[in-house]
């Protein structure tokens, strides 16, 4: 049997390719492979062991023509996967082909298992000349949801001795192994170092994330924190003055229109009750969505669309109530629920104790942050300076002090795009503050607002910005501009003092109104000013005084076009 398993077929490391077993053959194979580079100091680590090893058992048995039954352990975070293949051979194009589907489980905690299927589809040759074997594989991996794309050439050098080489077409894969900035970061001087495993940075990112959901602690930002901490020390950077800024990125998630959407969340919701053994009560409601994905149904719809959001609107009030009591804890469910709370109303006749009607909800009243698709439920949509985005902000922090060598970023904030800069600001000041120290942080003028002027008071920072938003005084463009007045606000950020161009210190009064103010400037003083026909302030008749008047948040903006003037 030992020719037979050298001879039966080409095979290739990680890729799994069409199998060559007859009926009634089996195989039992066990590999062994050292995470440790046989380049890196072969003789020292005696090539790559002592960085220890994965350790893995097959089998394979093909039982009628074309379909094979396997199973597998590997050590690496005691993985056992259970699955069956069926194989047919294309004559005309030379051409095996293979079907697998694979159900695996592994351990992703001391405790816990998880578990999910893997298919894939695979194509290999005749060998041409009788030496060269090509493969391709096209996959899909449920645990992480992405397609891969694998292919592999086996080459035959004499018998028993073959070279295999497999390329896998990721852009951090490829970084790893020829992005020379990528590897010294890494800490990797020559391109024989390091060693790289693929499945490796998927467990990472799961178990990153399910660390996320369960305690809330953000794992990368604890990291970037902790290291930018001890760079700016090393570095004996001055961080006392720093800037801010946001930026737009897009989630990685399909472009649905609202029809597809709607359609989309319905067939999921009708996979969900296949796997529970639901899906008979509800077949004649399901039927028209359920024939193809919910492009091809928007794709063959005519006329008018009205009629089809009303009829997908009556059947999601009807599972949202009659699926509540056993799928409520359901993520399917859950997004059910929501997606028709964003696109649908309900109305209650108040004559008529029937049922409520639905209706459809005009596409402009629909929020911004309404879901934009089933994958990604954080993302929203956001239109800023002409372009549209659904996903992220993404607000960074860096050091801007003139006498420093380099800047460094000291604060990452990642939100859904409808997140306001201004909150922003204020959910990473605190902690700017207690890491870095931070005196005077510059921002563009969307980050000012009542808010936060309040929490920089508190944390003892000052805010400079080098724009405005606020309210514009109803005066031409020629006239003195409330920015251009020095004020001094109380700890709630109103006005108490303030001094005009032309050099009159005044105090500001309270209104008769709940945060309106006035001040009030002698008119003789103000007669002989050079900036009087440009005063903003009003002449009273029955008093020698001129009257500037103003509200709390014009005081607040204005004092920031101070500091930003500056």
């Amino acid at each position: 049997m030992t020719n037979r398993l050298f001879a039966y077929e080409p095979s290739l490391i990680n890729l799994t390719t069409p199998s060559g077993l007859s009926p009634w053959e089996g195989e039992i194979s066990i590999f062994h492979r050292f995470y440790g580079s046989v380049l890196n100091s072969p003789l020292e680590t005696v090539f790559g062991m002592e960085a220890g090893a994965n350790v893995g058992l097959g089998m394979r048995l093909q039982t009628f023509d074309g379909l094979e039954l396997k199973a597998s352990y590997i050590s690496s975070q005691k993985t056992f996967t259970a699955g069956n293949s069926f194989s047919w051979y294309l004559p005309y194009f030379f051409l095996h082909t293979q079907l697998d589907l694979q159900f695996f489980t592994f351990r992703s905690t001391l405790t816990e298992r998880i578990g999910h299927f893997y298919t894939s589809l695979a194509w290999r040759t005749d060998p041409i000349f009788n030496l060269l074997t090509p493969a391709l594989v096209v996959a899909y991996d449920g645990y992480f949801q992405r397609l891969e794309l694998g292919a592999g050439l086996h080459l035959k050098i004499v018998q028993f001795l073959s070279l295999v080489i497999e390329f896998y077409p990721f852009e951090l894969y490829e970084a790893f192994l020829f992005n020379l900035q990528v590897r010294c970061a890494l800490g990797l001087r020559t391109l024989g170092e390091g060693n790289f495993e693929l499945r490796t940075l998927y467990n990472f990112r799961a178990r990153v994330s399910f660390h996320m959901q369960n305690s809330g602690e953000n794992l990368y930002d604890s990291m970037f924190s902790k290291v930018t901490d001890e760079q700016l020390e090393a570095m004996k950077l001055n961080t006392g003055t720093q800037r801010m800024d946001s930026t737009l990125v897009g989630s990685n998630i399909r472009r649905y229109s609202r029809l597809q959407l709607l359609v989309e969340v319905l067939q999921r919701v009708w996979r969900m009750l296949e796997e529970e053994g639901d899906e008979q009560k509800y077949q004649d409601d399901f039927s028209a969505y359920i024939q193809g994905t919910s492009g091809q149904y928007c794709y063959r719809l005519k006329g008018d669309l009205v009629s089809y959001f009303s009829a997908i609107g009556e059947l999601m009030h009807k599972l949202v109530e009659e699926l509540k009591a056993k799928y409520k804890e359901h993520k399917s469910y859950q997004v059910l629920k929501r997606v028709f709370t964003e696109h649908f109303e309900l109305k209650h006749d108040s004559g008529n104790g029937g049922d409520p009607k639905i209706e459809v909800k005009e596409g402009k009243s629909l929020s911004a942050s309404s879901m934009q698709s089933p994958d990604d439920l954080e993302a929203t949509f956001r239109s800023k300076k002409g372009e549209q985005s659904r996903g992220y902000v993404v607000n960074l922090t860096e050091t801007c002090d003139k006498e420093n060598e380099l800047q460094l970023i000291t604060k990452v904030q990642v939100a859904p795009n409808v997140t306001d800069d201004q909150s922003l600001l204020v959910g990473g000041i605190g902690d700017l503050k207690d890491r870095t120290g931070v005196e005077t942080v510059w921002t563009d003028g969307g980050y000012n607002g009542p808010a936060a002027e309040k929490v920089m008071r508190d944390q003892e920072v000052e805010h400079r910005t080098t724009a405005i938003r606020g309210s514009k005084p109803p005066s031409s463009d020629d006239r003195l501009k409330l920015e251009e007045f020095e004020w001094e606000t109380d700890e709630e950020g109103k006005p108490v003092k303030v001094v005009c161009p032309g050099d009159q210190e005044v105090e500001v009064i309270a209104g008769r109104k709940e945060g309106r103010f006035a001040a009030e400037f002698d008119d003789e003083l103000c007669a002989a000013c050079p900036f009087s026909d440009r005063c903003p302030a009003e002449a009273l008749k029955r008093r020698p005084v001129r009257v500037l008047r103003l509200n709390t948040r014009a005081a607040q903006v204005a004092k920031m076009g101070t500091f930003g003037q500056q």
